[in-house]
């Protein structure tokens, strides 16, 4: 966090009132399930939100791999960011 807190889990972000410095995944060497991987490659569709974006969307983004097949895709690609 900004006043050089590391905090845990999402129930803690949200509790705190510093914002967010960096993120990180935790283990740091997760991988991507081949599974999502190949439901991310074969989708005509894919939907990335609503939710909040430094608990739920970016750790998602994090994996290793879902970037990629996200882009690599031909779905089409929505985001749907929160009102």
């Amino acid at each position: 966090l900004a006043d050089g807190r590391f905090i845990t889990g999402e129930s803690k972000v949200k509790e705190s009132s510093s914002e967010i410095k960096e993120l990180f995944i935790d283990p740091p060497d997760v991988k991507a399930s081949p599974t999502a991987i190949k439901a991310i490659a074969n989708a005509d569709l894919i939907v990335i939100g609503p939710g909040s974006l430094y608990t739920s969307i970016l750790p998602v983004l994090m994996v290793p791999g879902i970037v990629e097949a996200i882009a690599e895709s031909k779905g089409i690609k929505y985001y749907i960011c929160n009102v």
